[in-house]
């Protein structure tokens, strides 16, 4: 007896181990499987001759989802196993109203107007009836000098709030720990940063806009984001014509690890919890 009950526990065991090491096997597989991303966009000239095809994948195509832009119009799809979710970006056209129905809406709206106006010409005897010119003018003045008088006092107290709360916020900017919990995070977002940035990137592109300071506005932008395409795309501004045209594709991969790391990184800080602390109290 003793042995068929040590049997059935050895069993359970073995299945409840069989079961924990699939579920290790899963966590392992969502952590360190990376989800990879390829985008590809070109114009021959023109934003309305855009066209882009981006994909997302992760685990030999058991995630998959792409969108698709050419000739103004979209469509995207998600597929997750088996299960697809896709949706096309048509236009809806409307066929067009028959005679009685616009002859029907001109006499409804003809009625509510004539109904507007007389109730219109009603409320405005009325109300000269009771008002002098005058008593209306004293009255105006009185309410446009109760609005100045109100927005004065909202001003001046936002003002003595402000002047409150300021040596409160230099000393919360100044703060040794607090300006270590920044330096922190700073440090996480460029790690996260520069694991989401493409693997592989090139391209050329050729831009230019009715205003050239609208132009150089761009550029700097662009500049600003050199360290994430650098040597590998050419851009070409052009001051003196409107123009957009090149091409660009990029190939990157993200893993799921690597956000759990850094939050667990920042969670665990104990700067962060204190600057959160007593960033809750300065807002309260």
């Amino acid at each position: 007896m003793l042995h068929i009950l040590f049997l059935i526990l050895k069993i359970i065991g073995i299945i409840l181990l069989a079961i924990l090491g699939i579920l290790i096997v899963l966590l392992c597989v969502v952590l360190f499987v990376p989800a990879r991303y390829q985008l590809e966009a070109e114009t021959p000239g023109g934003i309305d001759k855009l066209s882009v095809h981006a994909e997302v994948f992760w685990l030999m195509h058991l995630i998959y989802g792409y969108y698709y832009y050419k000739e103004q119009k979209a469509k995207w799809q998600v597929r997750i196993g088996w299960w697809k979710l896709n949706k096309k970006k048509e236009r809806e056209e409307t066929g067009p109203r028959t005679d009685s129905e616009n002859a029907s809406d001109d006499v409804a709206s003809k009625n509510i107007e004539r109904t507007e106006s007389v109730e219109e010409t009603k409320s405005d005897k009325k109300r000269t009836r009771h008002m002098s010119r005058k008593a209306v003018a004293a009255k105006k003045k009185q309410n446009w000098f109760q609005k100045f008088k109100c927005t004065v006092r909202r001003i001046c107290d936002k003002i003595k709030a402000l002047l409150e709360t300021k040596e409160r916020v230099v000393d919360f900017l100044t703060d040794e720990r607090h300006v270590a919990a920044f330096q922190r995070v700073k440090k996480e977002i460029t790690i996260l940063a520069k694991h989401i940035r493409p693997r592989t990137i090139k391209g050329k592109v050729r831009f230019g806009l009715k205003d050239p300071y609208h132009t150089g506005q761009i550029l700097a932008a662009l500049s600003v984001l050199y360290p994430f395409y650098g040597e590998h795309v050419a851009i070409y501004p052009d001051f003196e014509h409107e123009v957009l045209e090149g091409n660009i594709s990029m190939k990157g991969r993200i893993s799921v690890i690597r956000f759990v790391t850094i939050v667990c990184h920042l969670y665990f800080d104990k700067n962060i919890k204190q600057t959160y602390k007593n960033y809750k109290l300065l807002k309260s």
